[in-house]
C-alpha cells in the first residue's frame, strides 16, 4: 500500500474515533478525510470484495438490511453502511476496516445521483433497483431524468447483474432491458383504476391491476411497453398490518417483522438478489423473519408511557404508502414534521400531492400537529385540501411536551429526513 493510502486510512480511522468519543455521528466525515488525502483510496479498500449496490428513491435502507441479514448466513465477511450513509465519502467511511486478505461481501446502499460516480471507483458485481418515484423534484427534476443517471451508473459496470422491479414502468423500457435484469415484482392486486403515463411514448397506461403508486401489471396500447416476465414473484399474500406482514416466496411462508406492501417489495428483491446469488431457501426464510425495523422506519419507542411510532417520509409515495398503514390503527396522535434543509429536499411542493382523501380517513384524536421548518407552509396545503383541524408547534424541541399533555396512548409521526433526525435528538436518541 502506498504510503499517501496508509495515511488517508489512518487519519480516516482517527476522526472516527474523535468523533464516537464526542457522541458524534460517525458516518461520512471519516470517508470525506479519506478522499482529501487521497482521492483514490477505494483502490486500496476493494481487494477481494464482492460488491452489491442498492439504489432507487425508496426502500435502499431496508432492503440493504433484509440484503445483509440474508447474506450473513452464507458469506464469512459481510460489510455494509448500515447507518444508511449512501454517498460516496459514507461508503469510503464503511470500507475502511475492509479486511485486505480475506474475501468479503460488501453490501451498499447507494444514493441515486451517486451510482454513476462511485463506479467511477468501484465495478458492483450486483445493482438492486428498488423503484423510481418522484422525490427532490429540485435535485432530481423528474422521474425520467433520475433513471437516465442511474443508466449512466450501470453503463459504468456494465459486466453487473442487474435485480429490478419488474411492476415499475420505467424499468420495463429498452434502455434497461438490454442488460438483461433479472426482474422481481409483487401480486398484491389493490385496484384498476390509475392513470400513469407510458414512459416510453406518453400515452396512458392500462392496468389490469396495481399495487400502489405506479406499480403492478400494465400495459400501453400505443407502443411495445408490457410488464416484462418476472422471476421471482409474491404470488400470496396472507396478511397486512401496520407492524408485519405474511407472505409467500413461491410456496415459502415468510412472516415480515414490518408492515405494508412497500416492505414486501424491500423482502421480494432481497429474495430476488439472493436466490440469484445461490442462497438456500431456509437461510433466506431464517434471515427475512429475523429482520427488525430500523431507525425511522416503523421504529417504536416508549415515552411517558404513550407508544410512538416514527415513519420517515421523503416523498408522496411513502407518505400515502404510511397512512394506508395508519387507516387500519385504533385512535392515535397524529403529527408531522417537515424540514426542507438541502437532504430534503428544498421544493416541499410534493406535499399537495398526497392523498387528501386517506388523511380524512385517519382515526387521529383531536387536531393534526405540524411542525418543522415548513410547518406553516404544509398547513396551508392542509388547508388547501379541506383539512382545518390542525394546530402548528413550529419548533421541534416541543413537541416532546406536547406528546406528554396527550390523551390517546398511540402517538404516530411522519417526518421528512433531518426533521426525524432533529426530533429523535430532541429525546435523547
Amino acid at each position: 500500500m502506498k504510503l499517501k493510502s496508509k495515511i488517508a486510512i489512518y487519519s480516516a480511522k482517527f476522526t472516527r474515533k474523535i468523533l464516537r468519543i464526542f457522541n458524534r455521528q460517525a458516518t461520512s466525515l471519516p470517508g470525506k478525510v479519506a478522499l482529501t488525502i487521497d482521492k483514490d483510496i477505494l483502490n486500496e479498500l476493494t481487494d477481494n470484495t464482492e460488491f452489491i449496490f442498492v439504489t432507487g428513491t425508496n426502500g435502499k435502507t431496508m432492503t440493504t438490511a433484509f440484503i445483509t441479514n440474508i447474506l450473513r448466513y452464507k458469506y464469512e465477511h459481510t460489510i455494509t453502511n448500515d447507518s444508511g450513509a449512501n454517498m460516496i465519502q459514507g461508503i469510503v467511511t464503511s470500507l475502511l476496516n475492509n479486511r485486505k486478505n480475506e474475501d468479503t461481501v460488501a453490501i451498499m446502499e447507494v444514493d441515486e445521483a451517486n451510482l454513476r460516480k462511485i463506479t467511477d471507483f468501484i465495478k458492483p458485481d450486483y445493482i438492486v433497483l428498488t423503484n423510481l418515484f418522484e422525490d427532490q423534484l429540485d435535485r432530481f427534476k423528474s422521474v425520467e431524468n433520475t433513471f437516465n443517471i442511474v443508466l449512466e451508473g450501470i453503463k459504468k459496470a456494465k459486466d453487473a447483474k442487474i435485480i429490478a422491479n419488474g411492476d415499475l414502468p420505467i424499468f420495463a423500457k429498452n434502455k434497461l432491458k438490454k442488460y438483461n435484469p433479472v426482474y422481481f415484482g409483487v401480486d398484491y392486486k389493490k385496484g384498476k383504476e390509475n392513470t400513469y403515463k407510458c414512459p416510453e411514448c406518453g400515452k396512458e397506461l392500462s392496468y389490469e391491476y396495481y399495487n400502489y403508486e405506479n406499480l403492478g401489471k400494465y400495459k400501453c396500447d400505443n407502443c411495445y411497453l408490457r410488464r416484462p416476465k418476472r422471476d421471482y414473484v409474491v404470488n400470496k399474500i396472507i396478511d397486512i398490518k401496520p407492524k408485519n406482514s405474511t407472505i409467500c416466496l413461491d410456496d415459502m411462508e415468510v412472516s415480515l417483522n414490518v408492515g405494508g406492501i412497500y416492505n414486501i417489495y424491500n423482502a421480494t428483491s432481497a429474495w430476488a438478489l439472493a436466490k440469484v446469488m445461490g442462497v438456500d431457501d431456509k437461510s433466506i426464510k431464517t434471515a427475512l423473519e429475523g429482520q427488525q425495523n430500523l431507525p425511522g422506519r416503523q421504529e417504536e419507542i416508549f415515552l411517558y408511557a404513550k407508544d410512538v411510532v416514527m415513519n420517515l417520509v421523503k416523498n408522496q409515495a411513502g407518505f400515502n404508502q404510511v397512512m394506508e398503514l395508519l387507516k387500519i390503527e385504533d385512535e392515535f396522535t397524529l403529527y408531522f414534521i417537515i424540514n426542507n434543509n438541502f437532504a430534503d429536499g428544498r421544493d416541499i411542493s410534493w406535499l399537495s400531492q398526497i392523498d387528501a382523501d386517506v388523511l380524512k380517513q385517519l382515526n387521529y384524536h383531536g387536531k393534526i400537529i405540524i411542525s418543522g421548518m415548513k410547518a406553516f407552509e404544509f398547513d396551508e396545503i392542509l388547508k388547501n385540501m379541506g383539512i382545518f383541524d390542525t394546530l402548528v408547534i413550529q419548533d421541534i424541541n416541543n413537541i416532546k411536551d406536547n406528546i406528554k399533555n396527550q390523551p390517546t396512548k398511540k402517538i404516530n409521526i411522519l417526518a421528512n429526513y433531518t426533521a426525524l433526525n432533529d426530533f429523535r435528538k430532541s429525546i435523547g436518541l
